[in-house]
Parts: structure tokens; C-alpha cells; sequence
């Protein structure tokens, strides 16, 4: 009876057990389709708030985008003179063309409603297409007609500073050689307070400027540092024309010893080639920048014995002196200018005078230049004439200064003066491209080197032809 008892019973604990276990498996399978159906409702939510967050990140991204505003320009050109000696901008009888070859790309970033950041970086041609920030500052509105800029401005002293590296912006392959190659610097670190008024029809702009910068002679080992600039800039228009004033005044100071060498023609003279024999026993051993020192200290005591004696080898090494102890350390120089253009957009007249004036034994310098253009459908023929020369020479200028190397004209130790008749055309090819041709003859030296670095013929010429674009 028993043992029929057990297999019952057994069977009952398996079906209790069997039954108990579906039970659980099927609670179990219940949990597990309820946690997927948590887990995809969540990854459905995710992937909403990631499309969200994707669509508000492309509309900031638009947004900023459509706040960035992008420019460039490029200009390519070929220059070449019928001068072995080579002119102030670096052109000699051997092809050049990496004078004119220049690409610059600037981006204007609105901020907010009251601050924009501007970037120019540019390459030029002649720096081995070495990038360099020309612009680089915020500018902030005060007022509706009033805003500060700071950080690396363009100096606003010439009429085409605004703009001076794009080619396509005016009519020459290059803004006259003759006014613009006296003054080296082009922008500043610094401040610039800029004002727009309305008067008696008139439309203008007043700037207050401030600022900073270094003039880098380096094949000469010195570094001229430019101090406390403060400078203003007036501009009104109205109609086709526009009149500009600017003058500024800059603290200089020098950084290093200058190291000057005879060029070619100075070396090759007999004036050169007597001192060397004449005073060969005391030079011996000296290098040629302290032979060439003592040879214009030389030169200066001869034309100037009623200052430095009677006697040679004194009055020599006085006057060697004379020139070591001179320096633009501390000096200051004040810059002026004024400026005047029409443009109905078929007539073109420019104008332009400027003044570069140093103290002591330093030469002031003037220039000025008249551009008239007349514009035929494409075509735009225009005549030039330019005109650079000093006033003021100390002894040093008067006596010596045309045997100074060419990096004696930047500081303001040699005499000169040039006129350069220009003739030229622009033809605008297509909308944002353009092509320039220009021959510019240079005479008037009065015996001094004008613009060259060493006596040019009677007769120089430049040639030069570019290609300009925006975009």
C-alpha cells in the first residue's frame, strides 16, 4: 500500500513544483518585458533630448555664423627697373615678383550688440609670405556714433592706411612709392578713440589714437622702439569728396648698436681706397664696420675741421665720436599730414602731402603726390606725380649722409630728393578682379641718390604689372 503511495505523491511534488515554477518563470518573463519596454521608452527619450540639444547646437552654430562675416584679397605682381642699384621698395634690373604679392584674409566676429572682434592676417611676398596679424582688437560702441577699439590697429595716418594692402582698392599697382615708403610702420599695439558727426552737410569722423610699436632693422642688428605715440585723425565727405588731416608725434628709442657697411660704390671710391692706405697701420686688426666708422668719421672732419681741428688723426677720431654719440634715442618726431580725394566713379583726383620731422642732426622729410584718373567703360588710365626731399641737414646729412648705407634714410641721416612722373592703367576685368600696369620715371636727384641706394643714371625707369582680387 505504500509503496503504491510514493509515486503519487511524488508526482505531486513534481506537479506543485512544475506548477510553482511556471508561476515564477512567468513572473519573471513579465519583469524582464516590462524593464525593455522602461528601457526603450528611456532611449526614446534620450534620443529626443539628443535631437533637441543637436538642433539648439546647429542654431547657435548658424546663429554665430551668421555673426562672422569673412573677407580676402590677393594681388600677384612683376616689377623690374633698368637700375642695377637697387630702389627703396627692393627692385633692381632683375625681375621681382615677390614685391607685390601679398594675400590677406579678415574675419569681423559680432560679439554682441555692442562688440565686434576683427582679425586681418596677412602674407607678404617680399616676408616670404610670413603670416602677421595686422589687425587684431576688439571694438566696443559707447554710443551709437562713438566706439573704442584696442589691441593691434592700423595706423590712420595716410589716406589709403584704411586699406593700404589691397591692391584692388585703388587705382596704382602700389600707392605712390615717393610719400608712402617714408614711414615705415603701418599698425601699433594700442587704443583708438573714433568719434562720426554731422555738420553743415557734412559727414565725418574724428579719431584719437595711442599706441606702441617696434621698427626691426635686423640686417643692421637695431631695433628702434616707437614710445607714448598719441596722434588724432580728422575726416569729413560729402558728395564725391573727402578731405583728411593727421599728425601724430612718436618718442623713439633704439635698441642695440648699429652695424653699417660700405655699400659697392662706397667701397669702390678713392676716397674710400686712400683712407684704407693712408691709415692702414692704425685700422689693421679692425673689423669693417669700425674701418667703415672711422672712414665717415674721416670724411666728416674734412669738410668740418672749424668744428674738430686742423689736425687729422684728431680731428678723425673727434668727429667718429661725434657720429657714435649721435642716436635717436629719446628723440621725438612729429608726423603730418593732409589729404584730399574726388571720385564720381568716372573721374579720379587724389592729393597728398605729408611732413616727417626730427630733431637735432636729422633731416625733415616732405613728400607729396597728385593722382588724376579719368575711367573709359573697363579701362582707367591715370597720370601721377610724386615728389619727396629733405630740408634741415645737420653736418652729419650735409657731409656724410650720402655715404650712410640705405638704412641711413630710415633715421634720418641722408639728404635727398626725387620727383617720379608716373603713367598707368587699370583694367577691371570682371567684378572683384582687376589688372594694373604702370611705368614710373624718376629724375631731379640734385646730386643726391633720391630713393636708390646708391647713384642711380640719369635716366631710371620702373616697370611694374599686377593682378588684384577680393573676395
Amino acid at each position: 500500500m505504500t509503496l503504491k503511495l510514493i509515486p503519487w505523491g511524488c508526482m505531486a511534488i513534481l506537479f506543485t513544483s512544475l506548477t510553482c515554477s511556471q508561476y515564477s518563470w512567468s513572473a519573471s518573463n513579465q519583469n524582464y518585458e516590462d524593464r525593455i519596454e522602461s528601457l526603450e521608452r528611456e532611449i526614446k527619450r534620450l534620443s529626443k533630448k539628443s535631437s533637441r540639444n543637436s538642433k539648439s547646437i546647429n542654431k547657435k552654430f548658424k546663429k554665430s555664423r551668421e555673426r562672422m562675416k569673412f573677407y580676402g584679397f590677393i594681388s600677384a605682381g612683376l616689377s623690374r627697373s633698368n637700375e642695377e642699384t637697387n630702389h627703396v621698395i627692393g627692385v633692381s634690373n632683375i625681375n621681382n615678383y615677390p614685391l607685390d604679392s601679398i594675400i590677406g584674409f579678415q574675419v569681423n566676429a559680432r560679439v554682441n550688440d555692442k562688440t565686434e572682434a576683427v582679425l586681418q592676417l596677412v602674407g607678404r611676398g617680399s616676408e616670404q609670405n610670413e603670416i602677421v596679424a595686422e589687425w587684431a582688437y576688439l571694438s566696443y560702441a559707447i554710443t551709437p556714433k562713438t566706439s573704442i577699439k584696442a589691441g593691434r590697429l592700423r595706423v590712420p595716418f595716410y589716406s589709403a592706411s584704411e586699406y593700404i594692402e589691397v591692391g584692388y582698392a585703388y587705382p596704382w599697382v602700389r600707392p605712390p612709392v615717393d610719400v608712402y615708403s617714408l614711414i615705415p610702420i603701418t599698425a601699433y599695439y594700442g587704443l583708438d578713440l573714433t568719434t562720426e558727426f554731422s555738420a553743415l552737410g557734412w559727414d565725418g569722423t574724428f579719431q584719437l589714437f595711442t599706441g606702441t610699436d617696434v621698427l626691426k632693422f635686423e640686417n643692421v642688428g637695431v631695433n628702434v622702439p616707437m614710445k607714448n605715440m598719441l596722434g588724432v585723425n580728422f575726416n569729413i565727405e560729402r558728395g564725391y569728396f573727402s578731405f583728411q588731416i593727421a599728425a601724430a608725434g612718436v618718442e623713439l628709442r633704439s635698441e642695440g648698436s648699429p652695424i653699417l657697411l660700405p655699400s659697392a660704390e662706397v667701397a669702390a671710391s678713392s676716397a674710400y681706397t686712400t683712407f684704407t692706405t693712408d691709415f692702414a697701420l692704425i685700422i689693421n686688426g679692425l673689423d669693417d664696420a669700425d674701418v667703415f666708422g672711422a672712414f665717415l668719421g674721416n670724411q666728416l672732419w674734412e669738410a668740418n675741421q672749424d668744428q674738430f681741428g686742423t689736425v687729422e688723426a684728431a680731428g678723425t677720431l673727434a668727429a667718429a665720436s661725434f657720429l657714435g654719440q649721435t642716436s635717436t634715442d629719446g628723440k621725438i618726431i612729429d608726423l603730418q599730414s593732409v589729404g584730399m580725394i574726388y571720385d564720381d566713379g568716372k573721374r579720379i583726383a587724389r592729393l597728398e602731402a605729408i611732413k616727417f620731422l626730427m630733431p637735432g642732426e636729422f633731416v625733415d622729410v616732405h613728400a607729396n603726390y597728385i593722382t588724376v584718373a579719368h575711367r573709359i567703360k573697363k579701362i582707367l588710365p591715370f597720370f601721377q606725380y610724386s615728389h619727396t626731399y629733405t630740408t634741415g641737414a645737420g653736418i652729419i646729412a650735409a657731409s656724410v649722409g650720402q655715404l650712410m648705407p640705405a638704412i641711413a634714410k630710415a633715421i634720418g641721416y641722408t639728404h635727398r630728393t626725387q620727383q617720379t612722373i608716373t603713367a598707368g592703367t587699370r583694367w577691371d576685368i570682371h567684378r572683384g578682379l582687376a589688372a594694373k600696369f604702370q611705368i614710373e620715371h624718376m629724375y631731379g636727384f640734385q646730386g643726391t641718390r633720391g630713393l636708390f641706394e646708391s647713384s642711380p643714371s640719369k635716366n631710371p625707369n620702373l616697370y611694374s604689372i599686377s593682378i588684384d582680387a577680393v573676395f
